[in-house]
Parts: C-alpha cells; structure tokens; sequence
C-alpha cells in the first residue's frame, strides 16, 4: 500500500508539474521543448548509428573470437569422428564400447555450433533491433511522456525508460559474454590441445596395430597387450574429450544466459527496472490455472 501511494503521489504531482508548464507556471516551455528536441536529436542519432551498430566490422574481434571458437568445436568434431573409425578398426571388440560412446557425442557438437552461429549472427542483429527499432521507440515514448497529463505520463515514462535500458541491455550481452567466455577459454585452451593432440597420438598407434595385425594375420599375446594398452588410451581420450565439450557448452551456452540474466538483475537493483508478463486471459487463463493447480499438487 505504502509503494502504492508514492507512485500515485508523483503521479499526480508530475501531472501537476506538467499542467503548470503548459500554463507557463512551471519551469517553462523552453525547458519541455528543449528536453523534447534532445529526445527527437537522440532518436535519430539512433536511427542513423544503426548501420553502424550492425556492421560485422564495428564487431570484427568479437565474430573473430566466435569464428575461433567454431573452428575449435569443429577440430574437435573431426577428432572424435576420426578416433571412433579408428578404434573399430582395432583387432578384437575392446574398443568397440568406446567407440559407441565416441560416436554419440557428436549431437553435443551439433548443439554447440548452432549456439555460436547464434551469438554469432546476434551481434550485430541486437545492434540493428536496439538502434533502429527499440531505442527510437522508447525516447518517442519518452517524448510523449513530456505532453501528457495525469496518470498515463507516469506510465509512458516508465515505459519508455524500461524499453531503453533493454535495448542497451540486449546490444551489451552478447560482447559481455564473449569477453568472459575467451578468459574461461585461454584457461582452458592448453588442455583442449592437448587432448586432440593425445587422439590424434592414439589413432596413429591404432593404425599401426591394424597393420601389424594385417601383417601377421593372427593375435598373439604381444598384440593383445598392445591393444589393451590402447584401449586404455581411448579411453583416457573419452574422458578428456568430455572435459573440453563442457567447458564449450559452458562458455556458448551458460556464459550467455548467465550473462544476460545478471545484467537484467543489476539493472532493476539500480534503477528498479522490472519486466512484468500480461496476466493470462480467456483460455490462455484457464490454461495456466490448470498448470499452477498440477504444480500445486505436486507439491503437497
């Protein structure tokens, strides 16, 4: 209740700041049309950035560092394919577990690389959507707000002022993210060239005891020996593998939504922004009240 009267009370004194400018009792016209023709210079300050805030080359290190990163991911997809042919190639059914397992990693591939052609492509699409669509649309806001009486002022202002620090917000996210993804990346990097370094090391050994085993024809202990130790490699290979593909889901995926979600709380701690979703209506209603009403059975 106490929230409730103060956005009422500046409601009505704005209201009331603003009749008085009209009647030329409040601070003046001059100062509502310069404020309004600040507000009209910035939006089409904005409008004409755009192109600018959307060319690849205003980004070039940020899409080379995700281009980096791409080219990393598709080393690592070409390795693991490579190291699973090679190890069904080995005498004996040892490796084949192993090669399962390698084989199946590839959709984590697949995941991965859309996720960067996404960030990719968002860097400069979130330029032009912030700089020509919703940054002139909030100072219009803005702008209406300044010739609006009563309650709706309030409204307008508060809107328009919510759409433009999203609209930073949305531009921000994705170098933000890119910037703490290359430090967890150069943290990460020795290791990740390390273990395509090791598959690379353990298919030439895999080649070699195909050859052997061509060559002779037959298994002997030797043989079988070398090929438990390369199982052995294999495996250690799997699980390093593993290591890396996290460390890129975290980096193209987490590091993101992390990003983004921290930035939007930072915002509304400082400035109270606040994104509120419509309340469902008509069947969409009906719709999540059955959800809520499951959600609140399953907790009792």
């Amino acid at each position: 209740m106490g929230s409730d009267n103060r956005d009422y009370e500046e409601r009505f004194d704005a209201g009331n700041t603003a009749e008085k400018i009209y009647e030329g009792d409040g601070p003046g016209r001059g100062k509502l049309a310069i404020a309004a023709a600040v507000l009209v210079i910035a939006a089409l300050l904005s409008v004409f950035a755009s192109g600018y805030m959307s060319s690849p080359d205003t980004y070039d290190k940020t899409i080379g560092k995700l281009d980096d990163k791409k080219a990393t991911v598709a080393k690592m997809a070409a390795g693991v394919t490579a190291t699973s042919v090679a190890i069904s190639a080995v005498p004996s059914d040892v490796g084949t577990p192993i090669a399962q397992e390698l084989a199946d990693l590839s959709g984590y591939f697949v995941f991965i690389y859309s996720a960067i052609y996404i960030e990719k492509y968002l860097t400069t699409t979130s330029g032009l959507i912030s700089f020509r669509f919703l940054i002139p649309i909030a100072l219009l806001l803005l702008l209406l707000s300044l010739f609006w009486t009563g309650g709706a002022m309030g409204k307008l202002r508060m809107l328009g002022r919510n759409l433009l620090i999203f609209s930073l917000v949305l531009w921000l996210v994705v170098p933000f993210s890119v910037m703490i993804s290359n430090h967890i990346e150069s943290t990460f990097e020795a290791s990740i060239n390390e273990t395509l370094e090791q598959g690379e090391a353990a298919r030439e050994e895999a080649a070699k005891e195909k050859d052997d085993k061509n060559a002779v024809e037959k298994f002997v202990d030797g043989v079988k020996e070398k090929t438990t130790g390369l199982s052995e490699k294999f495996q250690n290979f799997l699980n390093n593998m593993l290591d890396a593909i996290a460390v890129m889901i975290v980096t193209a995926c987490v590091i993101p939504i992390c990003v983004l979600l921290f930035m939007l709380w930072v915002v509304k701690m400082l400035f109270g922004f606040n994104l509120r979703l419509p309340s469902p209506r008509g069947k969409g209603k009906k719709l999540y009240g059955k959800v809520r009403s499951s959600f609140d059975e399953r907790d009792d």
